[in-house]
């Protein structure tokens, strides 16, 4: 007699069969670690980066509102006046009269005569003025002074501690006359696009002391600046 449903019969053998529970436990397994592996598993990597971002909203907003409020509290003539502070540490020009109105200032105040006062041309013409360029860059200013042992020494300890930020280069001393060479720094200036939800506008303890220092240093109101009986050869720059 032929069978209607020949699949049924087949059927009643296998789970008769030792393979079936077997078979049956390893489908199970794999049905449920394929789940894992493109349900389960994505939907808690994708429940991780939510939670990641959300945390990272919170930080920014949190950073957004600090910077709100630092915004709110900033005094516009503390703030003119740390800028104008910084602007005459490191000018963002060559500021070859700033430099000697402060030289011709320190010596005034080191009892030190400044006599003659030269720049290096091929430095000064030669380092570009690039708006784009963020780093430090100098140019070199040749003075010679007379004074004292005493007098050259105290004004070679003021002349680091002034504005703008100047560095002694090199120094020869003959009886009581000396000729130094002075590094003299500015920094072109470049425009910055800040994001307020990252970028943190307080300023540091760091910050905060280093405005103290240059405001220490700071002798741009003394007067006078300038020694009338002191003489320099001021050389003609080509444009840049």
């Amino acid at each position: 007699m032929k069978l209607r449903h020949p699949y049924k019969y087949y059927l009643f053998l296998f789970k008769d069969s030792k393979y079936y529970l077997p078979t049956v436990y390893s489908t199970i397994i794999v049905a449920c670690i394929l789940l894992i592996m493109f349900v389960i598993y994505p939907e808690i990597q994708n429940f991780l980066n939510i939670d990641a971002q959300v945390t990272q909203l919170k930080t920014q907003i949190s950073t957004l509102q600090n910077n709100i409020n630092n915004i709110s509290g900033l005094n516009d003539s503390d703030l003119q006046t740390n800028f104008n502070l910084v602007n005459n540490a490191v000018p963002v020009d060559k500021d070859f009269s700033g430099a000697i109105q402060d030289i011709s200032s320190v010596a005034i105040q080191s009892n030190v005569i400044l006599n003659d006062f030269t720049v290096k041309v091929g430095d000064y013409a030669s380092k570009s003025n690039t708006p784009g360029s963020s780093s430090t860059q100098d140019f070199t200013l040749d003075i010679d002074i007379d004074g004292s042992p005493s007098g050259i020494v105290n004004f070679l300890t003021k002349i680091k501690n002034s504005l703008p930020l100047m560095s002694v280069e090199s120094i020869s001393i003959s009886q009581a006359q000396a000729t130094i060479a002075l590094q003299v720094y500015y920094v072109p200036y470049q425009q910055h696009t800040v994001d307020l939800t990252t970028y943190n506008l307080s300023l540091n303890p760091t910050d905060q002391s280093t405005l103290n220092q240059l405001a220490s240093w700071n002798t741009s109101n003394l007067s006078p600046l300038v020694n009338t009986t002191t003489t320099g050869n001021l050389p003609t720059f080509p444009s840049n």
